[in-house]
């Protein structure tokens, strides 16, 4: 008879009116409590005893897509937790999700920190409690994950498609979100892969980190810690307001990854590195760095600017810099700057090392060093207004 009870209930729960019924029912009390959008098209009971729940949509204050997710399945794990507002899963799977992040023009806050600030209990309430939301593990399959911000003149910021992910021990506690992710493989728009990811992953509304982060693609493999700081102005311009912080360690980046960001290095050259990274994509830091690649090592402290800017000249600083090297690694590691810059002179030297400071702003190079090579030792003091054009540059 118990059984026979539980199959009735089942296929109750299977049909679609029945799922339907219950899906409105769910998203009307979730939209009146929280202030929110959502649909869901059905939800109800598959024969695992499962929670089956299909075309999740979720509108962002904007009434276009904030989350989108074609099909959820899961199984609750405290229904005492559900009646209190505390939401226990195992594990959670989501068929081809979407999530689009975007700032719109005029404002700089995004529609998903907007999203997550309905779920935040505010002031101290006994009776509401924090927003708390658990699963033991995360499996994400076939999904997409936009950046946009219409403040800009090129609104798409980031584009993922596919991303598949499998995490564990995922929370969301009010704005803040947290998980320990095993797997993560994603293609980006920019023309770039990362084949397998892991690490710490903590969000809220003002910081972003991995840490432990294991991120392997085709051409690199990298690890540390990576903390993303966009307190000061949201989302808003990328790459010159968002701080980003890396600790790097026992990594290898291939040229071919980072050409995808900045295309001035030569192809196929894999760098092993160790180091600190501070400061924004367009204005940063690389510090306590020592980095091997073809027979060249190369340790120092070295400042980055403007390399993105289209109306500016890049400028590298590089401070107490201990380069040993030759001309036709230099040469072949940064084609179109060394290439250009570096005096063909250089290459009578074989291997060298060169100690000291030196500065590049566009076509200029100031540099304080002490010069040790095979054919002799010598201290550097020197200007040169045109390094491209080495042969009619006056030197100082």
């Amino acid at each position: 008879m118990l059984f026979l009870l539980i199959a009735t209930i089942v296929i109750v729960l299977s049909l679609p009116v029945v799922q339907t019924a219950i899906a409105k029912k769910i998203t009307r009390s979730l939209n009146e409590d929280l202030g929110t959008s959502i649909s869901i098209e059905r939800m109800g009971l598959n024969w695992k005893g499962q929670a089956d729940i299909r075309e999740i949509y979720i509108e962002d204050h904007r009434e276009d897509t904030l989350i989108y997710v074609k099909r959820l399945n899961t199984s609750l794990l405290s229904i005492r937790n559900l009646i209190n507002g505390r939401l226990e899963f195992g594990t959670v799977s989501l068929e081809q999700p979407q999530l689009y992040i975007t700032t719109y023009q005029g404002e700089d806050i995004h529609n998903f920190d907007r999203f997550l600030e309905k779920f935040e209990s505010g002031e101290p309430d006994e009776e509401a409690g924090e927003f708390i939301l658990n699963a033991d593990r995360i499996n994400l399959s076939d999904g997409k994950f936009r950046v946009l911000d219409h403040n800009e003149e090129d609104p798409m910021q980031v584009a993922f498609d596919p991303l598949n992910l499998d995490a564990f021990d995922f929370a969301i506690v009010d704005s803040d979100i947290s998980a320990r992710i095993a797997h993560l493989s994603l293609w980006a728009d920019k023309g770039y892969a990362i084949t397998d990811l892991q690490g710490q992953y903590c969000y809220n509304p003002v910081e972003m980190s991995l840490t432990g982060m294991d991120l392997q693609t085709d051409h690199s493999s990298i690890k540390g810690d990576l903390i993303m700081n966009y307190a000061a102005a949201g989302m808003t311009d990328f790459n010159n307001n968002v701080q980003l912080s890396a600790d790097l360690w026992d990594s290898r980046v291939g040229t071919d990854d980072i050409n995808t960001f900045y295309n001035g290095f030569g192809s196929g050259i894999d760098i092993l590195v160790t180091g600190e990274l501070n400061g924004t994509l367009n204005d940063f830091s690389f510090r306590k760095v020592d980095l091997s690649l073809l027979n060249s090592r190369i340790s120092g402290n070295f400042y980055f600017t403007d390399l993105l800017a289209e109306d500016r000249p890049n400028y590298i600083r590089a401070q107490q810099h201990q380069v040993r090297s030759n001309y036709r690694d230099l040469v072949a590691f940064m084609p179109e700057i060394l290439g250009t810059s570096l005096p063909k002179e250089l290459n009578e030297l074989g291997y060298f090392t060169l100690s000291g400071n030196t500065d590049l702003k566009g076509e200029k190079l100031k540099t304080n060093s002490q010069l040790r090579s095979l054919l002799g030792n010598a201290s550097i003091d020197l200007e040169i207004d045109d390094v491209v054009d080495t042969d009619h540059s006056p030197y100082r």
